[in-house]
């Protein structure tokens, strides 16, 4: 477990950086070497870090509320009233991320707030760019590399592009600057984050937003692979919202797309993982599920990645039972009640997880 810790982003950037120091003071002769390593290292870092804060600077301007910024081995949280700094402990995210929440429930405006914020950070990479190669005619070599790191990240992000769920700055501003039924959908996800994330029962959730894209999702008959990822935030909401109801019925049908899409769009992210989770317990814990269902359920369960622990062992418990392995079964829903009194525990989807964890366990105790 230790060994494991120490391959997480920050230790193991600590240790690279401190390794490399001691090796050029006790061998002299490797300082260059360890120069070659360590500078370039921290050049992008600092590329990462002028990429986000362009994200961060449009967004702030725009009005929206930064909550996360990570770059590299760093995750900077912004409080109230105040700025901490973390570990990032979280690969993924390496690479720079910038989180905002919506400042209100006009979904058309915050489409256009989002769309410019999204062009932020290339914007800054560019501009960070052309000011090197302006002011510095003749400069050192790390200057150079600086300038092409900016200047790579830059086009690389404003190039329209899609990778999975992931879309390119470029892409995004793009969706969202058509102010089309496909960006508002996006910014119903990011609306009711909000909620999501606080001490609100699912039932209680934004209606207007609800209201407004529940029908719409649910009426529709052809999506693309694409657009079913991209909805697959809102797409969970909804579910939560609708089960804290206990319209199960109506919940399923809004996850029930995504969790047909299988692992044929790349890898399952925490939220598709959570989805699948859902979506499988639905079918193990319904009395009237036919066989093709709990098959159909089984499929995803057993292709389910760990990355999400609890939604994994949730899931897994849930199986297990229905096949009569009850000791198997217990051990996962042991480590599930755990990471739900954990995680879930201080926000209002832990009723609604705890109410499916309680049904393995009658289930377990029968």
């Amino acid at each position: 477990m230790k060994f494991k810790k120490m391959l997480l982003p920050f230790p193991l950037f600590l240790l690279v950086f401190i390794l490399g120091i001691l090796l050029a003071l006790l061998f002299p002769s490797t300082g260059k070497a360890v120069y070659f390593v360590l500078v370039p290292l921290c050049l992008f870092l600092f590329t990462i870090f002028i990429h986000e804060f362009g994200h961060f600077i449009v967004g702030v301007a725009k009005g929206l509320k930064p909550i996360e910024m990570n770059v590299g081995p760093l995750r900077l949280l912004f409080m109230k009233r105040s700025l901490q700094v973390l570990p990032n402990n979280n690969w993924q995210y390496f690479g720079g991320t910038m989180h905002f929440s919506a400042s209100n429930s006009d979904y058309k405006g915050m489409a256009r707030k989002w769309s410019w914020m999204a062009l932020g950070g290339p914007a800054a990479s560019l501009f960070t760019a052309l000011l090197i190669l302006l002011l510095f005619s003749s400069s050192p070599l790390w200057m150079d590399t600086l300038l092409l790191m900016n200047l790579g990240i830059g086009i690389a992000t404003l190039i329209p592009s899609t990778n999975g769920s992931f879309h390119s700055d470029g892409k995004l501003f793009w969706i969202l600057r058509k102010e089309s039924t496909r960006a508002n959908l996006m910014m119903a996800a990011v609306i009711l984050q909000k909620d999501y994330s606080s001490k609100l029962i699912p039932s209680e959730w934004n209606p207007e937003v609800i209201k407004a894209f529940a029908h719409m999702l649910y009426s529709a008959t052809e999506r693309t692979p694409e657009q079913l990822l991209e909805e697959s935030e809102l797409r969970m909401y909804l579910y939560y919202h609708f089960a804290d109801q206990e319209q199960m019925d109506q919940a399923i049908k809004y996850i029930q797309p995504l969790a047909r899409l299988g692992n044929t769009s790349g890898p399952l992210t925490p939220i598709r993982i959570m989805i699948d989770s859902f979506y499988a317990c639905h079918f193990f814990l319904q009395p009237s599920s036919d066989a093709q269902s709990r098959t159909e359920a089984e499929t995803l369960v057993q292709s389910l990645p760990n990355k999400e622990p609890y939604s994994y062992h949730k899931a897994w418990a849930a199986m297990l039972s229905t096949q009569g392995k009850m000791k198997e079964a217990a051990e996962h829903l042991s480590q599930a009640q755990l990471l739900l009194e954990k995680w879930y525990k201080p926000i209002g989807t832990y009723q609604v997880e705890k109410k499916i964890l309680s049904q393995i366990e009658k289930r377990l105790n029968s």
